[in-house]
């Protein structure tokens, strides 16, 4: 079994969506810096999350929230113009809101 966590910050505002048998759907991008000495990187990591948690996430965060994320580690295989595509993201099953709830 695998498992992913990182903590980073929203790098825009999460979108909710339904699919059209009516399951929430949430993607989002989070920023995870690292550093190796004085070498620092900024990976961005591309998220999913589905059901409840979907619809908790906009309520609770907006772009530059930091937050943490657990969950599985995705590939995701497609055509474009003929040519096999892979994507890869993470398939959210628990997110850490470190910052405010955004102000309504």
């Amino acid at each position: 079994m695998q498992k992913y966590i990182a903590v980073g910050r929203l790098t825009r505002e999460p979108v909710l969506t339904y699919t059209e048998s009516g399951i929430a759907k949430c993607i989002f991008v989070i920023a995870v810096d690292s550093r190796k000495g004085s070498f620092k990187r900024t990976d961005f990591i591309p998220c999913v999350a589905w059901r409840g948690l979907a619809e908790v996430i906009p309520n609770f965060t907006s772009k530059g929230h930091r937050v943490g994320i657990q969950g599985l580690w995705r590939s995701n295989t497609y055509e474009k113009n003929g040519e096999k595509q892979v994507r890869f993201e993470v398939e959210v099953d628990d997110c850490e809101f470190y910052d405010s709830p955004q102000q309504n």
